[in-house]
């Protein structure tokens, strides 16, 4: 399915923050790169909100999508 979402936020190098156009204005999903200070790990953190019988189908997608991601970058 292909959905239509607005930009709520964009902190450049950070993160962006996201709403689906239909979904209640409380829900969003965003997507935050965090850095250990003392190891330089870098963590995607990927926050979405779902009713709790979604929960399981959008974890699998998330992590479809990110291994997809790390696919085309090489990682």
């Amino acid at each position: 399915d292909e959905n239509i979402a607005e930009l709520l936020k964009k902190t450049p190098l950070k993160g962006i923050k996201f709403r689906w156009k239909d979904s209640h204005p409380d829900e969003f999903f965003e997507f935050e790169i965090q850095q250990d200070e003392l190891t330089d790990d870098v963590a995607l953190v990927v926050t979405d909100y779902v009713e709790a019988a979604e929960e399981k189908n959008s974890i699998l997608l998330w992590e479809n999508q990110v291994h997809e991601l790390r696919t085309l970058l090489g990682g």
